[in-house]
């Protein structure tokens, strides 16, 4: 899966033909555009000499790696990676049924790039975005959103999900992502479609007044159990 900031862990995907569209995440970073070098972009992150997340596109082969998020991503079909050694190995370890990959949600354009970025140095509203969660952060959206889909295996398709069916997604992650991106233990994703950010602030913000409210009320209560 996608390597994201982790100052602000709000990296995000934004799809597009037209050149000047770009993506969104949150958090202190530059801006970089125009097409990518190659060379920065195949481990899906791009810092300057601060540390800095910048905004930056991939092209198919940038996603290649991975054949499962090549399909996901909409830049491959399964016919086109099937012979594939990732897909063999993934298959042969009983990971992955042969019959699953076509009910996995999938991009359905076949976009020539994807552009990532901070969601603050977003200039249009984002296709997708994609959020790295803790525990806590997951129930806070769940409440938010009381018919969120909790997803596992593969865990890039959450990204299908959010765009293509317009709904947010959380993913408790799939080892195939954990060990190629490093992501802890600890960390789940959410993808949550742009076109629905304003409504997802709204709603979390309102859930977490609530859950402020009675974490006070057990906090008080609790004091009854430490005589």
């Amino acid at each position: 899966m996608h390597r994201d900031c982790r100052t602000c862990r709000w990296p995000s995907f934004h799809a597009g033909p037209a050149a000047r569209r770009r993506a969104i995440c949150r958090c202190h970073a530059g801006t970089h555009s125009g097409w990518p070098h190659r060379t920065r972009t195949r481990r899906l992150r791009i810092l300057d000499e601060g540390g800095r997340t910048h905004t930056f596109g991939t092209v198919a082969e940038d996603h290649a790696n991975c054949s499962v998020g090549s399909i996901t991503h909409g830049f491959r079909t399964l016919e086109e990676v099937g012979d594939k050694a990732d897909v063999g190995a993934l298959v042969g370890a009983g990971w992955v049924a042969p019959e699953m990959f076509p009910d996995i949600p999938v991009v359905q354009e076949r976009y020539r790039y994807v552009t990532y970025g901070p969601l603050r140095d977003a200039a249009t509203v984002p296709d997708v975005v994609f959020l790295r969660i803790n525990a806590k952060q997951a129930m806070t959206i769940s409440d938010a959103f009381p018919v969120l889909r909790m997803e596992g295996k593969p865990q890039c398709h959450i990204i299908a999900i959010a765009k293509e069916q317009q709904e947010p997604a959380i993913s408790v992650g799939c080892m195939l992502s954990r060990v190629r991106t490093g992501m802890p233990n600890t960390e789940m994703t959410c993808a949550i479609p742009g076109a629905r950010l304003a409504e997802a602030v709204q709603q979390i913000k309102t859930t977490a007044v609530i859950d402020g409210t009675v974490a006070n009320y057990a906090s008080e209560d609790s004091r009854r159990f430490e005589r």
